[in-house]
């Protein structure tokens, strides 16, 4: 009877490591791959075990840090979410009152670091103000990305190659974070190498990269009207995305979501766009930045393609659909292969496809 459940034991023991040194090493693969584990990260005993220390310090400096920059009465707790793996830093915006709804924009003259890291159990994204003691905890944690440092100008953009002189003829990005360039240098995003294709072809003209992460149609119709005083704007080039009527974005383009209700607040603040460009002359682009998952899983043209296609038909807006230039190009060329952004390559690519379905309105430049 005692050898029994000795060997019950033994067993239960033996079944037991197998069953970490198979966890270890399914980890390990998915560290090698730059893939978030899956499953098993809703556990604390695996979050606790597998967590990098590192990466945890990281967090707590960068919590403390931020607490420091706000006096008694403006202190606030930052709060970071393992699985939402998203880490922002307070102290980079602006709250800004846009059309009766409280959204945010970043603040002028900012040198931002904007990097994707290795937790123990996923890629978390994080991004915060440069300080030396974070800086120096970032040589021990795994940086996925090369360090992504960008500075805003003294209206809060991203800066591009050139400088944003004002009254200079210009051509303006508005979108989120594809447009804004997440995890890419300034000078590697598709709205600055627009502007040395401009350049390089005798155009004169700046490009201005008003895109922010988290923008919808909203934010990008309050920045042109408020920023765009003070250029000389010819062309405006809305950068759509399906999660702008719903954070599932997937479900937007499979039509599993069509709230009516979501595609008319967009399409409100498009017309809001559109009818601003009428009044000052400009000419408008909308053009739809398909998900990598639609290159290869989802043999569609999508339902959010289809929908703002027939928007931009009624109102008689210029339309551009990218989805079989990139189908052609390939998914591994044109989106990180840790996430769901443009890679430098897809920036390139996305840039070479806007300037040739471009060059008839960019005429008179």
């Amino acid at each position: 009877m005692k050898n029994s459940f000795k060997n019950i034991i033994l067993s239960l023991l033996v079944i037991l490591l197998m069953s970490f040194l198979s966890l270890t090493a399914y980890v390990k693969y998915c560290e090698l791959r730059n893939k978030d584990v899956r499953f098993f990260t809703r556990y604390s005993i695996v979050k606790k075990i597998y967590t990098d220390r590192d990466f945890v310090e990281l967090v707590n400096k960068k919590v403390e840090i931020e607490s420091k920059r706000y006096s008694k009465a403006r202190k606030f707790k930052s709060i970071w979410d393992f699985d939402q793996q998203i880490l922002l830093d307070k102290d980079e915006w602006i709250e800004t009152n846009m059309y009766g709804e409280k959204k945010y924009k970043y603040k002028p003259n900012l040198k931002i670091m904007n990097i994707s890291i290795w937790t123990g159990l996923t890629v978390a994204k994080i991004t915060f103000l440069l300080d030396p003691e974070i800086e120096r905890i970032l040589q021990r944690v795994k940086v996925i990305n090369t360090n992504i440092t960008f500075e805003t100008d003294k209206f809060g953009f991203k800066k591009t190659d050139f400088p944003n002189e004002e009254r200079s003829r210009a051509v303006i990005f508005l979108g989120d974070s594809f447009t804004e360039g997440l995890f890419i240098p300034s000078s590697k995003t598709f709205s600055n190498i627009f502007g040395i294709m401009m350049q390089r072809n005798g155009f004169q003209a700046i490009p201005v990269n008003m895109g922010v992460n988290g923008y919808s149609a909203l934010e990008m119709a309050w920045m042109l009207e408020n920023y765009s005083k003070y250029f000389d704007v010819k062309i405006v080039i809305v950068n759509l995305f399906p999660n702008d009527v719903h954070e599932d974005y997937l479900a937007v383009i499979k039509g599993e979501y069509n709230e009516k209700k979501s595609y008319e607040k967009m399409y409100y603040y498009l017309k809001k766009i559109k009818s601003f460009c009428i009044a000052n002359n400009i000419k408008l682009v909308i053009a739809v930045i398909p998900p990598k998952e639609q290159l290869t899983n989802i043999p569609i043209e999508g339902l959010f393609q289809k929908r703002v296609s027939e928007w931009c038909n009624t109102e008689k807006v210029i339309f551009l659909n990218p989805l079989e230039y990139f189908r052609k190009i390939g998914e591994s060329k044109i989106y990180l292969s840790w996430d769901p952004h443009f890679s430098e390559s897809g920036h390139e690519h996305y840039a070479l496809y806007l300037f040739n379905n471009l060059q008839k309105e960019m005429g008179g430049l």
